[in-house]
């Protein structure tokens, strides 16, 4: 049974701080309470349909399991949002300031030692052999691979992917426009974990990889397509932008 499955009632649970979070971001924003009331009514559905869908990477990619579900959160707004005729720009300017509220709960020290764990080289073998198995056969979906940096580089380890199981929920579930904004959380994580994350392409954003290198403490140096740098930009019921393909 998928680990999704069978954690279903955490999962939920999960949602619904979640939820609380974003209910609280779209006020701010301009959302009648109405509207947050059944848009997150939908979305709780939402999420719990898609629980049997999320792929599972096994106990061999068990570090991967977060990322699923988290997307899985935002997926199930994002539906709920476009079922009111929201667009795509305004679902994840909501997502991405509940995320950071969220990370920025978290104690300093917490976050520290979840970053201490991230970089040590117990876990780095751990990844190390789970993207290994991954070349081999797909864990749930993922493939990647890591290598340490070398003399000369700016990073201490790299882990590029050559496929995403984020991006094959997103187009499963028909929510392939939202796919490329999944991508922008990672910017949210390394900022606020100190993670360093250097990234100049993505799957999500039509590239074969996702090329991620991490520097511990180093900035955050992502490349983001213009039209997805404006996400935010807008208030709920405004005119989008010319030429922006979320519109």
């Amino acid at each position: 049974m998928s680990y999704f499955i069978r954690k279903r009632r955490a999962l939920l649970r999960g949602f619904d701080r979640a939820a609380k979070r974003s209910a609280a971001v779209m006020r701010e924003r301009g959302h009648p309470p109405a509207r947050i009331e059944r848009v997150h009514a939908a979305a709780r559905e939402r999420f719990a349909a898609l629980l049997p869908r999320i792929p599972d990477p096994g106990e061999v990619g068990a570090h991967l399991r977060m990322f699923g579900s988290a997307a899985a959160i935002q997926l199930a707004l994002f539906l709920a949002m476009r079922d009111e005729g929201e667009d795509v720009a305004e679902t994840w300017a909501i997502c991405e300031e509940a995320a950071r509220r969220e990370l920025a709960g978290v104690p300093s020290l917490v976050r520290r030692a979840v970053t201490a764990v991230y970089f040590s080289r117990w876990l780095r073998r751990r990844l190390r052999r789970a993207g290994a198995a991954s070349q081999e056969a797909p864990l749930g979906g993922w493939q990647y691979a890591l290598r340490d940096g070398e003399a000369g580089e700016d990073f201490d380890f790299a882990v590029t992917y050559t496929r995403c199981a984020l991006q094959e929920l997103a187009r499963a579930v028909d929510a392939a426009e939202f796919g490329p904004y999944l991508c922008l959380g990672d910017v949210v994580a390394s900022d606020l974990l100190g993670w360093g994350v250097q990234r100049s392409e993505t799957i999500g954003h039509g590239c074969g990889r996702c090329d991620f290198r991490f520097r511990r403490g180093g900035l955050t140096q992502i490349s983001t397509p213009g039209w997805l740098r404006r996400a935010g930009t807008r208030r709920a019921g405004s005119a989008p932008e010319s030429g922006d393909p979320s519109a």
